[in-house]
């Protein structure tokens, strides 16, 4: 495969780019006067060579119908459920410059669903301390707070099961469109545990 300077560019539809090919074939003209032996005239002459450039410089990239390769994505996060994607080209201030939009993500596969009402379990329950076990291991402790903890949390994983699996199973039957990933996690019930330390 032909190597390729990545910073150099040649526009060849506002969807594409060529990259500037190394080594770089470029053309040298040449272009002066000589003096005509027999008669002692100055004959002006102009010719051309091409030569092959191991290590071409700007001038010789430019030369040959290459500009600087300009690529700045925009710096701020886009918010959730959109991101930002290269869609055309252009020169601008003799550059080739990589223009970008803000783009609505696809919709979440059926795996990243569930995946997200795991992590949205995960979360709550390692904000509360359990990182190690379930909070439902609780169930039958003698301490208040634990058995207490352990209620809440067994009604609570049935909210999010019933929420998440019925969204999920009602989009794989096809009786509702996709949500966004974004709109899954806005609609997840959010835990309330009961046990109040006593003051």
């Amino acid at each position: 495969m032909a190597r390729q300077n990545k910073n150099f560019a040649k526009l060849i539809s506002p969807d594409s780019i060529e990259f500037a090919p190394l080594p770089l074939l470029i053309e040298i003209s040449h272009k002066g006067e000589s003096t005509d032996p027999e008669t002692g005239e100055t004959v002006p002459y102009e010719w051309t060579e091409r030569k092959i450039k191991v290590h071409p410089s700007e001038e010789d990239f430019k030369a040959a119908g290459y500009l600087p390769l300009e690529d700045n994505p925009p710096s701020a996060t886009p918010e959730e459920g959109y991101h930002y994607e290269p869609v055309r080209y252009d020169v601008v201030d003799g550059k080739v410059v990589r223009l970008y939009a803000l783009v609505e993500d696809a919709l979440p596969t059926i795996e990243e669903y569930d995946a997200a009402m795991e992590g949205h379990l995960l979360a709550e329950r390692a904000a509360k301390g359990y990182t190690t076990r379930e909070p439902d291991s609780y169930l039958t402790s003698e301490e208040p707070r634990w058995r207490q903890d352990a209620k809440d949390w067994v009604a609570h994983r049935d909210d999010v099961m019933r929420y998440a699996l019925g969204l999920i199973n009602s989009v794989k039957s096809g009786q509702r469109q996709p949500p966004t990933m974004a709109e899954f996690k806005d609609g997840m019930p959010q835990i309330e545990w009961q046990y109040k330390e006593e003051e």
